[in-house]
């Protein structure tokens, strides 16, 4: 049995990277871009994946733990929404 769970964050300050959620992932991950403007993903000094307004990234991970703190997203607009499901 799989065990899903979902998570939703809000960008506390433009145009500077924040992790995700304190979680691992052991099978997927998808983030969800809610927002009218394009958001970007990647580690903690650099984030080079754009997700674009109502797009979403999704990582097929087949039991290798992923530290979900160590993916970070920034946008050029604080209080932008994110929503990552994953297992």
């Amino acid at each position: 049995m799989i065990d899903v769970k979902t998570y939703t964050a809000s960008l506390q300050t433009a145009n500077q990277a924040q992790p995700l959620i304190l979680d691992v992932a052991y099978n997927f991950v998808t983030i969800y871009n809610k927002n009218n403007d394009t958001i970007y993903i990647g580690n903690s000094s650099a984030q080079p994946i754009p997700i674009l307004a109502s797009g979403s990234y999704s990582m097929d991970i087949h039991n290798i733990p992923v530290n979900l703190a160590s993916i970070y997203w920034v946008s050029a607009t604080a209080g932008d929404v994110i929503e990552v499901f994953y297992s």
